[in-house]
């Protein structure tokens, strides 16, 4: 009843009043949540950002990315399209331009129908990484024990090193990650690959890959194992013995079977991807396993290796899965073992290889 007899002046003065309270809460509800894929990052690597427009958007307005170095100069710019929900991922590479090291700035905008909103996160940039190993002996003999020594820099409190040894017939022999917690301050560390023994310890050349930096560092090396004559007339013996032997004694076996219908699947940038399979022991006797998944781009380089310890019953079936986030689209593979161990590394099923392809 009051609002009837006002004059008309002042109904519209009250209404533009509530009308642009209204705006403002609206406008100060609105964020970016913002967050990046490492906190430190070295020359050469790939940067993945993850955002959101919180509240109201405009989903004709794009997100805009300003990234400024040390001296508060631009350095990569973009403008993104919010999806459904707001989100948005973006990625670029750091370039060599040495200015770049130190820290860094995104500063993300997006201009909503109230105005505009933004948001800031700081990284930082050291020097291009790099990897050197060496082993700990010339050469080994089956039975040793194989230890491999190391030194990165810059060390990235983000970054691990992998580390992949073929056999000389190009069969994975062994697979080990070292984490950043395991580097000492130097950029110094060292690993036990594993003893020379079981049927893929042979007797030749091994060829040691270890990458670092999201595998923009990367360094291989070779060392050959040897074998005594005594050696040598005992594992003759030793292989006589298993042709004699029944198929009821030769090393248990896993079954591995695809979760998935087709060999090829889908995935997206910055999303977590797992890769699944269905394993089954077909023995009559416990088994234990380790499962392995390894990620590879289209150049071979590996992006991804993950891994998973179990027990299976006899007859035990069990769905396993490695969860990978990419940061760049293409063409990747993915080879899935199962071991009996890393210390033991008999394999207990064939490969499986499976393409995925990242958009």
């Amino acid at each position: 009843m009051r609002i009837s007899n006002a004059p008309k002046g002042l109904l519209i003065v009250t209404i533009s009043l509530v009308l642009l309270s209204q705006a403002y809460s609206a406008f100060g509800a609105t964020k970016i949540a913002l967050s990046m894929d490492r906190t430190v990052y070295s020359i050469g690597m790939k940067v993945t950002i993850v955002g959101q427009v919180l509240g109201s958007f405009d989903p004709d307005s794009p997100a805009k990315i300003t990234v400024t170095g040390p001296s508060g100069n631009s350095h990569h710019s973009a403008s993104v399209s919010l999806d459904s929900s707001g989100g948005f991922t973006h990625q670029f590479t750091i370039n060599s331009d040495t200015s770049l090291i130190g820290r860094n700035t995104v500063e993300v905008t997006h201009q909503t129908v109230s105005g505009k909103v933004s948001s800031t996160l700081t990284f930082e940039v050291r020097d291009r990484a790099s990897v050197t190993i060496q082993m700990n002996k010339g050469s080994y003999k089956l039975g040793d024990d194989v230890i491999l020594q190391g030194r990165v820099s810059p060390l990235l409190p983000d970054s691990q090193v992998l580390i992949q040894v073929f056999n000389p017939t190009n069969n994975a022999w062994s697979f080990k990650s070292v984490s950043a917690s395991s580097i000492s301050p130097d950029g110094q560390f060292m690993v036990e690959l594993g003893k020379l023994a079981g049927a893929k310890s042979i007797v030749g050349t091994y060829t040691v890959k270890a990458f670092y930096a999201a595998s923009t560092a990367s360094v291989t090396v070779t060392f050959p194992v040897v074998d005594s004559d005594s050696q040598s007339q005992s594992r003759k013996t030793e292989q006589t013995k298993q042709s004699g032997q029944s198929s009821a004694s030769t090393p248990s076996k896993v079954e591995v079977v695809e979760k998935e219908s087709t060999s090829a699947s889908a995935a997206e940038v910055a999303k977590e991807t797992v890769v699944q399979s269905e394993i089954k022991n077909t023995n009559e006797r416990t088994q234990e396993f380790t499962y392995i998944v390894l990620i590879k781009d289209s150049n071979g380089v590996t992006v991804s290796l993950s891994w998973a310890k179990g027990m299976l019953a006899p007859n035990q079936s069990l769905t396993m899965g490695q969860s990978w986030i990419p940061e760049a689209p293409g063409e990747y593979t993915a080879e899935i073992f199962v071991w009996e161990s890393f210390n033991n590394p008999v394999a207990l099923s064939g490969k499986i290889v499976r393409t995925i392809i990242v958009e």
